[in-house]
């Protein structure tokens, strides 16, 4: 098809050629014959007309020329737009994947620091066990015990078993699925109550007054993935810990409320709140004003990337009187659950 197209348009051009050549041989023939000068011949009437015939000829393989050049540019322009969008794909996906990844190890950094907190918590009322136990075994060992003896120190040892077993449940739901995690219906109480029990122990430790206002529906569920919020809210956690833990007044409160359609929860804390300089920058990556030996957790970038994915909002409350972080997030995730991760 390509070859019929080239021969048309050859003896196109030959025709247009010759069909022109014609009037230029009989002006220079004129010209010869009756002495006059080719101007003189040029201002004759019907060499005027011959020339005014000819012109759409000259015109048309002006125009197949130009036709062609714009044809071969549309055919460069079609080919370079389908290589850039191609390449804009590759890297919109590699930008995707690296944010993941980039996701995932700050999950883990901040599980692994929660880690050495879950251990000391395990650790003292596992001590609390080993010393009720060998109390009981040495008695046993001279006398005779009566159950009644018995038995509070083995309800504490159950107290105790009871406490580790839901610190350990709480810790494998925080760290199950990351970034494969589908969203799922769960009871708002369910949610923090695991956060809570990750974080009272920390709070003790440093002597920081912790205390929850729940006002949330009792059963009330949300749509959400239950780990990246439970890791969002004790990152809040962490960070008022280490804000206020050298204060002479510390006390931190975590406030859970429904507004309109939204789960709200609030991290408060006995600070003054954040300084100017650095209100504009603590949702940017990679900006921390902690020492190297504090580690930098999930950070605020993250937890921001994390709340978004969930269509909802974290923000630093500028008019509160004490440090205080917003998390939002919409009751009901029905409607947009499949673009939430792409």
């Amino acid at each position: 098809m390509a070859d019929k197209s080239n021969v048309v348009a050859k003896y196109s051009v030959m025709g247009v050629l010759f069909g022109g050549l014609f009037p230029i041989i009989a002006i220079v023939e004129e010209s010869i014959t009756t002495g006059r000068t080719v101007m003189t011949v040029l201002e004759h009437p019907t060499f005027l007309l011959m020339i005014i015939w000819t012109a759409p000829f000259f015109l048309g393989l002006f125009s197949y020329f130009i036709g062609k050049k714009q044809q071969r540019i549309l055919i460069v322009n079609r080919e370079i737009q389908a290589r850039l969008e191609s390449a804009l794909q590759l890297e919109r996906e590699r930008l995707s994947k690296a944010n993941q990844q980039i996701v995932i190890s700050a999950q883990l950094a901040s599980l692994g620091e929660l880690a050495g907190q879950v251990a000391h918590e395990i650790n003292t009322p596992l001590g609390a066990i080993v010393l009720t136990t060998q109390s009981l075994i040495k008695k046993m060992k001279t006398s005779p015990l009566h159950p009644d003896e018995i038995a509070p120190k083995l309800q504490l040892i159950l107290q105790i078993s009871d406490k580790m077993a839901r610190i350990i449940q709480s810790m494998r739901r925080l760290a199950s699925q990351g970034a494969n995690e589908n969203f799922s219906e769960v009871i708002v109480k369910d949610l923090t109550a695991d956060v809570i029990l990750l974080n009272e122990g920390r709070f003790k430790k440093s002597s920081i007054d912790f205390t929850v206002v729940d006002e949330f529906p009792p059963n009330m569920r949300i749509q959400c993935r239950p780990s990246e919020i439970s890791q969002v809210l004790v990152n809040l956690l962490k960070n008022a810990h280490n804000a206020v833990r050298t204060f002479e007044t510390k006390w931190v409160r975590l406030e859970i409320r429904k507004k309109d359609d939204f789960a709200e929860f609030a991290v408060v804390d006995s600070g003054p709140g954040i300084p100017k300089e650095y209100i504009e920058k603590i949702f940017l990556p990679n900006f921390t004003t902690k020492s190297l030996n504090e580690g930098t957790g999930l950070g605020l970038s993250i937890s921001k990337k994390l709340i978004e994915q969930h269509r909802g909002r974290i923000q630093f409350q500028r008019e509160a009187v004490n440090t205080t972080f917003v998390v939002q997030i919409p009751i009901n995730q029905t409607d947009g659950l499949t673009e939430l991760r792409d």
